[in-house]
């Protein structure tokens, strides 16, 4: 009789198995879910937090050698721009992509800038920005006196105080 009975316990405690082996996928996929998804709110919420950050009044402007406002300021390139942090995190860093779009021209030059503020940004606070890139910048040898066109930037991430990155887009 046991001899009857053995081959079908033994497909029961199979199907059973099986049954448990596809419980436990699922139960996997669906944690796996939740962490995505996690994953993708935070991403979210940090690519908000980069829109909450104002950059205005941005111009360009290179200062030739040899002259009065290169005495007093220095020769090449100086960008200037207004920032203003709306976020209630202080920061420390920003990370940006500034381009310079030639006047008649397809040509744009494109590079990466990053900026320490010596205080820092606190929140709600507004500071006005001149910056100089080094003088062996790409800036310095692309752009030239007389060289007209638009100059933009884009916000490509933020560090707050204890130096970590708070938001970033990546390019």
């Amino acid at each position: 009789m046991i001899n009857k009975i053995l081959p079908f316990l033994m497909l029961v405690v199979l199907i059973s198995c099986k049954n448990e082996d596809k419980n436990q996928k699922t139960d996997n996929l669906k944690i796996e879910q939740r962490k995505k998804d996690s994953i993708n709110k935070v991403v979210e919420k940090n690519l908000k937090i980069l829109d909450e950050i104002e950059i205005s009044e941005v111009s360009l402007k290179n200062r030739g050698y040899n002259t009065r406002a290169a005495d007093v300021y220095g020769s090449g390139i100086t960008m200037y721009f207004t920032i203003k942090n709306n976020t209630d995190i202080g920061i420390s860093e920003i990370l940006l992509e500034g381009e310079f779009k030639f006047s008649e021209r397809e040509y744009s030059y494109k590079d990466e800038i990053s900026y320490e503020f010596r205080k820092g940004l606190e929140p709600g606070e507004k500071q006005e920005i001149a910056m100089r890139p080094s003088p062996m910048s790409e800036w310095n040898s692309k752009i030239k006196i007389g060289d007209e066109g638009n100059f933009n930037l884009k916000l490509l991430e933020i560090k707050d105080y204890s130096e970590k990155i708070i938001s970033s887009k990546s390019n």
